[in-house]
């Protein structure tokens, strides 16, 4: 990995407004870029800018297909203002000569995180000795988001599109969270396997494309510990930075919410979910728990702990 120096900086200028977002830290966050060997396939990453002395979980965003990393940066930046590193990287896909266009698959997984304990060993890069080398978080949207469903088993080897290079599970991957997804896509569909690791489901009551009839049944299909979230008046693109990224099937569906607020709402319940099962976060289990009989305005939680 080659660290790039066209480091930039920009504070988050929003916080939550809602559930218990005040009582939670909302921190500036920075990113930057680093190459891989493989034409395309950069990585974002993003980090709380002024890190402490500890160290800090690793969330890998698998974006959805056709659509740029670059989609995601304030869903990313908002990620990293609760206190994560979060890094994203483009997959292209070539099928011959032909290039397919960005889809994840499960081997990005264990590369992406790869990238960023090489950058906690790097000297010269800002996370030099702050990665968690022992915990990861995985999160998906859409085609990503089946992409992660398939990561959570222990090996994956044989189905396309979503594992086309041999695939094994690090066991720091512990926890996942999934946007908008549903178990088939297209003419691929796909069986998974949960293991037990904690993975919540959020949908988007005007989802055209993952209606929550499709993402539940996909819910159902996990093992607990897991959770159903939906968002009111969200479609399809709740986590991009624009309603309809560039290079993604538009959803038919116009959102009922404004892009910044559906944002900061898939980033929160995103956050919380991975503090309480990642970080061991008392606070953010026992909101989830509360949630579930007293939710905020605007959320239907559903949970299965056993």
């Amino acid at each position: 990995m080659i660290f790039t120096k066209n480091l930039f900086y920009f504070l988050i200028l929003s916080l939550f407004r809602y559930g218990i977002a005040a009582e939670m830290d909302s921190l500036p966050t920075a990113q930057f870029e680093i190459q891989t060997n493989h034409p395309g396939a950069a990585i974002d990453i993003y980090y709380p800018l002024a890190l402490e002395l500890k160290k800090y979980t690793t969330i890998v965003i698998l974006q959805g297909g056709r659509i740029d990393k670059s989609n995601y940066s304030h869903f990313a930046s908002l990620l990293g203002s609760q206190g994560f590193i979060v890094a994203i990287a483009n997959t292209p896909w070539n099928f011959g000569p032909i290039d397919l266009g960005d889809f994840p698959d499960t081997a990005i997984v264990n590369q992406t995180f790869h990238a960023v304990l090489s950058e906690g060993a790097n000297a010269q890069s800002p996370l030099f000795n702050k990665v968690d080398p022992d915990r990861m978080g995985l999160v998906g949207h859409s085609f990503g988001g089946v992409t992660a469903l398939m990561a959570l088993d222990l090996t994956c080897t044989t189905s396309l599109p979503f594992c086309r290079e041999p695939y094994q599970r690090r066991p720091e991957l512990q926890a996942a969270v999934v946007l908008n997804t549903k178990s088939s896509l297209g003419p691929f569909s796909v069986t998974f396997h949960s293991n037990g690791i904690p993975v919540a489901f959020i949908a988007g009551s005007q989802d055209g494309k993952s209606s929550l009839t499709d993402v539940t049944a996909t819910y159902q299909l996990a093992t607990p510990p897991k959770a159903l979230m939906t968002i009111q008046g969200a479609n399809h693109f709740c986590m991009t930075n624009l309603n309809g990224a560039s290079g993604a099937i538009p959803d038919a569906r116009s959102p009922l919410l404004s892009q910044e607020n559906c944002n900061q709402k898939a980033a929160y319940w995103t956050a919380l979910y991975l503090n309480a099962y990642l970080n061991a976060n008392g606070l953010a289990y026992e909101t989830l728990i509360k949630s579930q009989s007293n939710p905020p305005e605007g959320i239907q939680i559903e949970l299965d702990l056993k």
